[in-house]
């Protein structure tokens, strides 16, 4: 079986496949679709139409940006998150697929294969935005001189204590004079994300927003910190690739995350709250992210 679990680190995955589009408005690019395969059910977006053929008079064209209504296509769909799946021609069940528009079955097909060698549709907007990015004359090296610190986005996943440990560190941070901010999940869903109406897409524009948020509160030079208990590996990626080229930091106990990154603290679940912080405030002195802290 062919999953895109195994191909990680890639955020996205592009899937090669023949939709046939029943749907009363047209397949666009960049307007999120709800694709199911087997019990699957994943955010997907239409890249690129290589070929379709209008079934009403078996007309064929190339080069169309869209699927019309009754429309056979061939084309490459990208999720936002990895997704298991099999091209038709190895396990028919888990080949073929669903896709969602709003809450009408739109559209039905299969899946021919993958697509590994272009560049996924969150690196191509991280891209342009970091080529976009419009700066003032402050410069990190500035800020750094001026704050005592250098920005870091800290995310902490210790389970149901993870709000208090943010918190905590937050309040230390600040009494030692650095330029810190914690915000919780609610206040995103409430706030920034208070549009998201969709239950389905509330959790993936939730790390979104929050990976957004975090490339410019770090560009700004602040310690922002926030807790997510229920965060995958996959969350934490994403967030750290939205954050880039700013520095992020992973906090969490240890037997819940598989160690393997530089950006990473691992923490002693038998310790104590104030043994947790003054680890994690140990930590960021030794790696010159704040100025000498003595326990």
């Amino acid at each position: 079986m062919c999953r895109t679990e195994d191909r990680l680190p890639r955020v996205e995955t592009r899937i090669r496949a023949n939709i046939f589009w029943m749907g009363r408005a047209p397949m666009i690019p960049d307007k999120k679709y709800k694709l199911k395969i087997a019990a699957a059910r994943v955010t997907v977006r239409l890249v690129e139409v290589l070929s379709s053929i209008d079934a009403t008079d078996l007309s064929g064209s190339k080069g169309k940006k869209q699927i019309d209504r009754h429309d056979v296509a061939e084309c490459i769909l990208e999720t936002t998150r990895p997704v298991a799946f099999d091209p038709i021609t190895d396990i028919q069940a888990t080949g073929r697929f669903v896709i969602v528009d709003n809450y009408d079955i739109a559209g039905g097909g299969i899946i021919t294969g993958n697509i590994t060698d272009k560049k996924s549709v969150l690196e191509e907007h991280i891209n342009r935005r970091e080529r976009r990015w419009d700066t003032g004359l402050v410069t990190p090296s500035d800020r750094h001189r001026i704050y005592g610190h250098k920005a870091k986005f800290i995310v902490i996943t210790c389970g149901n204590k993870s709000s208090d440990i943010a918190k905590q560190l937050e309040l230390r941070l600040v009494n030692l004079k650095n330029v810190a901010y914690y915000l919780g999940p609610s206040s995103l869903v409430e706030g920034l994300g208070s549009d998201v109406v969709d239950a389905h897409d509330q959790r993936e524009e939730q790390i979104r927003r929050l990976g957004e948020l975090a490339r410019i509160l770090t560009d700004a030079g602040i310690l922002f910190i926030t807790a997510l208990s229920d965060a995958d590996q996959y969350d934490l990626r994403l967030l750290a690739r939205l954050t880039a080229p700013n520095e992020f930091l992973h906090v969490f106990f240890s037997g819940s995350f598989e160690r393997g990154a530089q950006n990473e603290i691992q923490l002693d679940d038998e310790l104590s709250q104030t043994d947790v912080l003054n680890h994690v405030l140990t930590r960021l002195t030794q790696r010159d992210i704040i100025s000498d802290y003595v326990i």
